[in-house]
């Protein structure tokens, strides 16, 4: 891959009436530039993370790759 890439997953604690709803937050970087965000809702700290070594294993293409 010729490029630097670098991911961070975040925690998200979403409170609403119900009670507290997690989410989590992927940030992808490429070069130290955030290239994109996706916001994972309604699933495990391990889909965040598959979905973090997804792009860092290049399987994640963004508008920026497919251009």
């Amino acid at each position: 891959m010729n490029k630097s890439s670098a991911i961070e997953v975040r925690q998200l604690g979403i409170g609403s009436h119900t009670g507290t709803h997690t989410m989590y937050i992927v940030h992808m970087y490429e070069d130290d530039a955030l290239v994109e965000s996706r916001l994972i809702s309604g699933r495990s700290i391990h889909y965040a993370n598959d979905v973090a070594q997804n792009w860092e294993n290049g399987i994640i293409k963004t508008r920026k790759n497919l251009a």
